[in-house]
């Protein structure tokens, strides 16, 4: 079986390390041509791309808006790429389908398989007319990295001795809820910081970050906020170990990379309740989740973790528990007999995964 397999390959991007981490367990013996995303130059490279990629068995593509953009139309250039493709198609969504006609006519295609990392986006596909296979599988913990530095070398390097660190992980994207974590954080203790441990990833961050930070002045906690800037993977353990607890207090996601290193990490997590945390959280008892933009009940619930021991705990076996069945091995697995079933041509299995 060959397979055209559509990702970013850049250093610095959450999906081109999941593509990676995912790749490393189905090669060898599969033949996958990975077809970078930075090829995408110009509005005419998506129908080149999609016919090149149109000469493997099947056609796997890692989708997120951002890698459709040229000319701001996003919808219009994946249905050119989409259409390009003449062979069975598996699209993992890391954000969902737009809202436009040209993105949502391709949903009714039953040669269109989606992979998606909660039941809450089967369902939105569904309702929307999706007619082929959906799987559902958890975003994967993704492998844990030696460590350069120790945790206690990491807060001492940062003036975090003797503090109470929450985190908040990633790239500083807004839709991560950085200002609910600062309006909790007026809430608690005074020697209560938060760790941003990340930086930005593009221009649009850069000019957020820097917003935050003017707030942080403006709120007067510029002394209990740190920003790491960029972390590298020899430092994720670090950064998240110096942490007492790690936040995920997010307005929207699709799933969270974020979330799923913290508990590969087996760190305790707040988490706002959306619909796919609180699917972790049924699934594995691995989140204490708060209301959705609620500062008052993060603050609450961050307070809970640090001094309920027992719960406290609770959330780190609950993370083992993720990280141990929630691997990339698992989704390699997954991944490639979804890739033998649309090949083949059968229908799909009653029901979705």
């Amino acid at each position: 079986m060959r397979v055209a397999f559509f990702t970013p390959t850049r250093d610095d991007c959450g999906i081109a390390d999941y593509a990676r981490h995912l790749l490393r367990h189905l090669r060898p013996p599969l033949d996958i041509n990975v077809v970078p995303a930075e090829r995408l130059e110009s509005v005419s490279s998506y129908g080149e791309l999609g016919r090149a990629m149109s000469a493997a068995d099947v056609a796997h593509i890692q989708y997120e808006h951002g890698f459709f953009r040229r000319n701001d139309a996003p919808a219009a250039n994946f249905d050119a790429f989409l259409s390009a493709i003449h062979v069975p198609k598996v699209v993992t969504l890391h954000c969902l389908p737009l809202e436009d006609a040209h993105w949502q006519r391709h949903l009714v295609d039953p040669s269109l398989s989606f992979l998606v990392h909660s039941r809450h986006h089967r369902e939105i596909l569904r309702a929307r007319g999706a007619r082929g296979m959906i799987e559902v599988t958890p975003h994967p913990a993704p492998p844990r990295t030696a460590r350069r530095v120790s945790p206690s070398a990491y807060r001492s390097a940062r003036g975090l001795d003797g503090k109470l660190v929450l985190a908040i992980f990633g790239f500083t994207k807004p839709h991560k809820g950085y200002e609910l974590a600062l309006d909790a954080l007026g809430r608690l203790p005074e020697r209560t910081v938060l760790l941003i441990a990340g930086g930005a990833q593009d221009d649009v961050d850069r000019s957020y970050l820097s917003n935050l930070l003017r707030q942080t002045r403006e709120r007067r906690l510029e002394s209990r906020v740190v920003v790491s800037g960029y972390v590298p993977a020899p430092e994720v353990g670090a950064a998240l170990g110096a942490s007492d607890l790690v936040l995920a207090p997010f307005w929207s996601m699709t799933a969270s990379g974020s979330i799923a290193t913290a508990l590969a990490w087996e760190r305790p997590v707040v988490a706002a309740r959306l619909e796919q945390n609180a699917e972790l959280q049924a699934a594995f008892g691995c989140l204490a989740l708060f209301d959705t933009g609620d500062a008052t009940d993060l603050a609450r619930q961050i307070d809970h973790v640090l001094t309920d021991t027992a719960l406290r705990q609770s959330l780190i076996d609950g993370a083992h528990r993720f990280r141990t069945r929630c691997t990339y091995r698992a989704l390699a697995a997954r991944t490639r007999r979804m890739w033998e079933h649309v090949v083949a041509g059968s229908p799909p299995p009653r029901g979705d995964s």
